[in-house]
């Protein structure tokens, strides 16, 4: 399949590209935002990490502390 594609390949990069000007625009703008995002993603990722951790910590100390509850924490915190 690789053989058929040549000939057309050959002829495609013959012929200049209709929407030339726009399309590398496009495409420096894409890897203008793709290299911000290889600079911002690692902070981010480990500030998410951090947070996902903590809530995962709180949410433990809650299940404990309801644990020890003389009633369902919904029904307690109901009551006067």
């Amino acid at each position: 399949m690789g053989i058929a594609l040549a000939p057309m390949r050959r002829w495609r990069a013959s012929r200049p590209f209709a929407g030339g000007a726009a399309h590398h625009a496009a495409k420096e703008d894409r890897n203008a935002l793709v290299e911000e995002l290889r600079q911002v993603y690692p902070k981010i990722e480990r500030r998410l990490a951090d947070l996902i951790g903590r809530v995962a910590t709180r949410d433990a100390t809650l299940e404990r502390v309801n644990g020890t509850l003389p009633c369902p924490a919904s029904t307690c915190a109901t009551r006067p």
